[in-house]
């Protein structure tokens, strides 16, 4: 019994000391407010990190992304939303422009493979001008080939057209690149 007796009087002592030292945070201390640490950050169009920041890796991305003029070797010039399919007077001209390279085919390997490197010259050139990836399909010594801009088409040449342009189809919509098949 003095054993419960003693149990209860402790346990009561607990309960007040924890109810004193409550009350005591409770009382006539100073007033605690919230203060922000950070602002909010409007939204910045092109800021992919969300740092409220154009980083020039961002920016070369948005410049890319913008519709944009070309000048077509006439003179002309066409707008080209990098979003949509090329007109079709930019695809007639960059069509125009790699075949009058692969007219210079003539089956001389070093002659060749410095043509093939301007067709890739071209490609590239391309993608800066109308702002995408551009993908050719065309036939390159009886075999049906494909020439990327700024990267190299794992596409293997092959006799079966259907065959390559399916395969550019897909490697390009994957790319966000324009296809252009000649031939």
């Amino acid at each position: 019994m003095r054993r419960q007796v003693r149990l209860g009087i402790v346990v009561a002592a607990a309960v007040c000391i924890v109810g004193l030292s409550l009350s005591a945070c409770v009382g006539n201390g100073p007033t605690v407010t919230a203060v922000p640490t950070e602002t909010a950050v409007a939204p910045v169009e092109g800021d992919l990190d969300g740092n409220g920041q154009l980083s020039e890796r961002e920016k070369e991305i948005l410049e890319s992304k913008r519709p944009r003029e070309v000048t077509l070797p006439d003179g002309s010039v066409v707008a080209v939303d990098p979003s949509q399919p090329l007109p079709a007077p930019v695809v007639q001209s960059i069509t125009d422009q790699f075949n009058s390279l692969a007219a210079q085919f003539n089956g001389d390997g070093l002659h060749d493979e410095e043509i093939l490197g301007q067709m890739y010259q071209l490609v590239d050139q391309k993608q800066t001008e109308i702002g995408r990836g551009v993908v050719m399909v065309f036939s390159f010594l009886g075999y049906w080939c494909t020439a990327a801009s700024s990267a190299k088409s794992p596409i293997q040449g092959e006799l079966d057209q259907a065959s390559v342009i399916s395969q550019a189809q897909a490697w390009a919509s994957a790319r966000d690149f324009e296809l252009i098949v000649i031939g």
